[in-house]
C-alpha cells in the first residue's frame, strides 16, 4: 500500500512541475495518481484496515465530466471497482478468498485500459525556463563565500525567463516564487546546541518579472561559525495562482568566520582562564 501511494506521490510532483504541458496530458497524469491511489485504497479496504477504509471521497467519480475516450475508460473502471469493493466489505467479513480475488479483479480491470500518451510526451507547444543568477558568487565553484558571523550576508538574485516560439500558449507567468534556504554542513566552533543539517535561514518571496527579467534581495544570517550550503529554488506561479516547481535549483557554500572583536575577547578570556590564580602568603596581612 505504501509502494503505491509513493507512487502517486511521485506521479502529483511530475503534474506538479509540467508547467509546459496541455491540459489533456495533465489529466492523464491525474489519473495515474488516482488510479494508484484507488489500488491502496482497495488494499486497505479488503485486507489492512476495513473498519477505517472510506469510501465517501469517491462518491462523485460518475458526476466527473469526461474530455477523451481514455478518461471515460478510467472512470468508469474506478466507479466499477469501488462498487464492487465497498458491496464486499458490507456482506463479508475480512479476509477469505473473496477479498483477495476482487483486488485481483481491480488491478486487470486498470491494466486492461491501454495507457494514453499525449502530445507532450513527444513534442512541446509550450516552453518556458528560468535563468538564476547568484551575487555575490564564489571565485571558483569549489570555494565557499567568506562572511564575518556578526554580519548578515545579503545575496541577489537575479533572474531571466526564456520562452519557445509560442509562450503563454497554456499558462501565463504571473510571479516567480525564490526559496532560500541555507543547511549547516560543517562547524568550525565549540557550539554543540544546533546540530549538523540543521536549517539556519528559510526565506521565501515572490516577485513578478518585467520584460522576462526579476531580481530580488535575502538577508541571510550566519551566525553559527562553519559551512553553510545555501541553496535558491524557483518556482512559477500562473494567472490562477497555482505553484508549479519548474525549478531551476541552485546552490553555493558559505563560510561563517568569527569577526575580529569576538575573536580578541575570546583570546583574552582564554587567556585570563589559563593564568594561575596569585596565593595568599600568611604575612599579606602585616
Amino acid at each position: 500500500m505504501d509502494e503505491f501511494r509513493s507512487l502517486a506521490a511521485r506521479y502529483a510532483d511530475l503534474h506538479q512541475s509540467s508547467f509546459d504541458a496541455d491540459y489533456a496530458t495533465l489529466r492523464n497524469v491525474e489519473l495515474q495518481q488516482q488510479s494508484c491511489l484507488l489500488v491502496s485504497h482497495v488494499i486497505e479496504a479488503l485486507i489492512l484496515d476495513p473498519q477505517a477504509a472510506s469510501f465517501q471521497e469517491y462518491g462523485t467519480l460518475g458526476s466527473v465530466q469526461t474530455e477523451s475516450e481514455y478518461e471515460r475508460r478510467m472512470m468508469s473502471v474506478f466507479s466499477r471497482v469501488l462498487e464492487e469493493v465497498e458491496g464486499l466489505t458490507k456482506k463479508h467479513p475480512p479476509v477469505s478468498h473473496l477479498h483477495t480475488g476482487c483486488l485481483c479483479d481491480a488491478v486487470i480491470a486498470l491494466l486492461k485500459v491501454p495507457l494514453s500518451f499525449q502530445r507532450y510526451f513527444f513534442q512541446k507547444l509550450q516552453s518556458t525556463s528560468i535563468k538564476l543568477a547568484l551575487s555575490p558568487s564564489p571565485r571558483t565553484p569549489s570555494e565557499p563565500i567568506p562572511v564575518q558571523s556578526s554580519q548578515q550576508l545579503t545575496l541577489k538574485v537575479e533572474g531571466v525567463v526564456q520562452h519557445g516560439s509560442t509562450p503563454g500558449l497554456f499558462r501565463k507567468i504571473q510571479s516567480v516564487s525564490l526559496n532560500v534556504t541555507s543547511v549547516l554542513q560543517s562547524k568550525t566552533g565549540t557550539d554543540l546546541k544546533i546540530p549538523l543539517d540543521s536549517k539556519t535561514n528559510e526565506i521565501e518571496q515572490r516577485v513578478e518579472p518585467h520584460n522576462d527579467y526579476f531580481s530580488t534581495q535575502f538577508l541571510l544570517n550566519f551566525s553559527v561559525l562553519g559551512t553553510h550550503t545555501v541553496t535558491v529554488e524557483a518556482s512559477v506561479v500562473d494567472e490562477s495562482g497555482i505553484e508549479w516547481k519548474t525549478g531551476p535549483r541552485t546552490t553555493v557554500s558559505v563560510k561563517s568566520l568569527e569577526d575580529p572583536y569576538s575573536q580578541q575577547l575570546r583570546h583574552q578570556l582564554q587567556q585570563s582562564a589559563a593564568q594561575p590564580a596569585p596565593q595568599r602568603s600568611a604575612y599579606a596581612r602585616f
